[in-house]
């Protein structure tokens, strides 16, 4: 769990400012997560029953990184597009210990597989 708050900590302390949109309606880094969101991505995840977590959109995986400090037992899947991001989140995941499943293509195709 240590190890995980640190990346969560390293990524939350990354600008949240975000460049002009590109022809593709992406913008640099603005990340969403909060410290209170944070706690509500870990209320949700450590909720009894839930063993198995999709997320779509990871980035640089903070969110999820949430949701395995609420659940480290759960199996968890992601899907980034961008290759460069999904590389990053893998990266971050496993400097924290955490194993995902990091899927990089398009969700819709991906969801269909799982």
């Amino acid at each position: 769990m240590i190890q995980i708050q640190k990346v969560i900590d390293r990524l939350a302390a990354m600008s949240r400012q975000g460049a002009s949109y590109d022809h593709m309606g992406r913008h640099g880094w603005s990340n969403p997560i909060r410290s209170d969101t944070g706690l509500f991505l870990q209320a949700l995840a450590g909720l009894p029953g839930i063993k198995r977590i999709l997320e779509i959109g990871t980035a640089h995986g903070e969110s999820l990184l949430n949701m395995a400090k609420g659940n480290p037992n759960a199996e968890f899947h992601t899907i980034e597009w961008l290759e460069e991001l999904a590389t990053e989140a893998r990266r971050n995941f496993q400097e924290a210990g955490v194993k995902a499943k990091v899927y990089c293509d398009n969700a819709l195709q991906v969801i269909d597989t799982l």
